[in-house]
């Protein structure tokens, strides 16, 4: 099949800002192990340059696709506010009415 290349921003998904914020690397590697996943080593498929916060995809139209979707999924779950936590914090601690004696 052809092979097709897309760019895709992604500066909305890394920052140390945002809560749980991932970096351009856990970025990377979290498409890659998805896209692993489904087809097999990336390697040469996901690419990314790092200043720019871009992700680049090179692949079928059903990679391609399949790269869309997980960014997708991505954004929605940074909506919906359940990053883990990006120090590797601890939880906040209990309340008192809620701890067990």
């Amino acid at each position: 099949p052809p092979q097709t290349r897309m760019v895709y921003f992604v500066g909305d998904l890394i920052g140390a800002e945002k809560p749980g914020g991932m970096t351009m690397e856990q970025l990377v590697k979290t498409v890659s192990d998805v896209y692993e996943m489904s087809y097999g080593e990336s390697k040469g498929v996901v690419q990314f340059h790092k200043d720019a916060q871009l992700l680049i995809v090179t692949g079928t139209g059903d990679q391609i696709e399949f790269v869309q979707q997980t960014l997708s999924a991505l954004r929605e779950k940074g909506r919906a506010g359940q990053w883990p936590q990006a120090k590797g914090g601890e939880p906040k601690a209990k309340t008192e009415d809620t701890k067990t004696r």
